[in-house]
């Protein structure tokens, strides 16, 4: 199953369980899903859709023709304090990413990334973690974005320093009760990765 948020709103990719399944959509054809994805964004309506098809990589194929698509790369980094690093962005509270260059390693363009938006260096990748998808708008265009993400250790003392040529305004190592405030003002596709990040340091 895919979830693809855009702003607040959800849209839900999934492979249909039962033909007989009558309360989500069930995908026909392409043109018929971009005519619906036309009105989901230009029009007011439902904060949520389902798509359903018996192949979830068909679908997924389908879905992303109707827009450009571009992947990134991110960190969820902690310290020996098991401490998480967040970062600000035009105001809303945000995640260490960017995009992927072309015919660059994943990996090691989510530690790039990180790097270069916080200042730190030395970073080990520990864990992958579940992509996030989100739609936006640019140029009047709208963009897919896959960001892969990866749990991160960091055992530096390095002072933080926030790229602000990319609009970061706050770099900061928080704790678990920070943590927590911070899920609530972060967009709703990063949600269930803030979750994690309580979790891994209640664990810890």
């Amino acid at each position: 199953m895919y979830k693809v948020f855009f702003n607040n709103r959800l849209i839900i990719l999934k492979q249909i369980e039962n033909e007989e399944d009558e309360e989500a959509f069930l995908h026909k054809c392409n043109a018929r899903l971009g005519n619906i994805l036309e009105i989901f964004f230009n029009k007011k309506g439902p904060d949520e859709i389902i798509f359903e098809h018996q192949s979830l990589d068909i679908l997924f194929d389908d879905f992303k023709s109707n827009f450009k698509f571009i992947e990134a790369a991110g960190g969820l980094v902690f310290n020996e304090k098991n401490e998480f690093l967040y970062i600000e962005r035009l105001g809303f509270t945000d995640l260490p990413k960017g995009k992927v260059e072309k015919g660059e390693n994943i990996k090691d363009a989510a530690i790039r990334e990180v790097t270069e938006e916080c200042g730190i260096s030395g970073l080990e990748i520990t864990k992958e973690l579940p992509s996030t998808y989100h739609i936006y708008e640019l140029k009047n265009k709208k963009i897919l974005k896959r960001t892969y993400w990866f749990e991160m250790k960091y055992t530096g003392n390095e002072k933080l320093i926030p790229q602000t040529e990319e609009d970061i305004t706050k770099v900061a190592f928080v704790n678990k009760k920070e943590a927590e405030k911070l899920r609530e003002k972060s967009y709703q596709s990063l949600k269930e990765l803030f979750e994690y990040v309580t979790t891994k340091i209640i664990i810890h």
